[in-house]
């Protein structure tokens, strides 16, 4: 089940109606702004640990080794 506003946001992505068209119609149009928002930023892919990279800690010296 999904919300009118996930419904304007995927005819937004699909190309079939404007974000403009979208906002005007939207049940709350800063929810929506936030997820077409959201969906530009590079960092939209929250899960992903691609980028991620730790550095395993001196137990001797209690520092991040680099």
């Amino acid at each position: 089940m999904q919300t009118f506003d996930q419904a304007l946001y995927d005819l937004v992505k699909a190309g079939k109606i404007t974000q403009d068209r979208a906002m005007l119609h939207a049940t709350s149009p800063n929810n929506l702004r936030l997820l077409l928002k959201m969906d530009q930023t590079p960092s939209a892919n929250f899960g992903s640990n691609d980028n991620l990279s730790i550095s395993p800690v001196d137990s001797e010296n209690q520092q991040w080794n680099s």
